[in-house]
């Protein structure tokens, strides 16, 4: 299979952390928020991501929302995480024939989904993979293990 590849530029920089509503049809507050597993610094300007410079990634699916790209990879523990686009340089710009897209709304914007089809058709997996849940873990590693 052709896929979309990806080489690390840089793991570190000043993203947001990716924050989500766990229920979409609601606004996100204290109690209805996932967020991305960025470390970040006493000063909170800069975090660190578990990626290394120079290392290729296979991109296994895309979001876009409040207008930053983000690319589904496993990081260098094998875990499952989004991360900028912009700490990334496209080697191959591959996107695989099955992947579908889907546009989520949350609140008064929109988040748009690029993956195979467990990512965009369900929400709560999408939820599960940025809140490490093993059974979505089970999911996309069972997917990548089978292309």
């Amino acid at each position: 299979y052709l896929t979309m590849l990806v080489i690390c530029t840089a793991n570190k920089g000043n993203n947001n952390p990716l924050i989500l509503p766990i229920n979409s049809e609601h606004q996100i507050d204290e109690t209805n928020f996932v967020t991305s597993c960025e470390w970040y610094t006493l000063n909170s300007e800069i975090s660190g991501y578990n990626i290394t410079v120079g290392k290729k990634y296979t991109v296994i699916g895309i979001i876009m929302f409040k207008n930053e790209i983000r690319y589904l990879i496993s990081d260098d523990n094998n875990i499952p995480g989004f991360f900028p686009s912009n700490l990334f340089r496209i080697m191959e710009s591959y996107v695989l024939y099955e992947w579908e897209i889907r546009i989520f709304p949350i609140e008064t914007d929109q988040l748009l989904v690029i993956g195979y089809s467990e990512l965009t058709q369900n929400y709560n997996h999408l939820i599960g993979l940025i809140d490490n849940n093993p059974n979505d873990i089970k999911l996309f590693l069972n997917y990548i293990n089978n292309f």
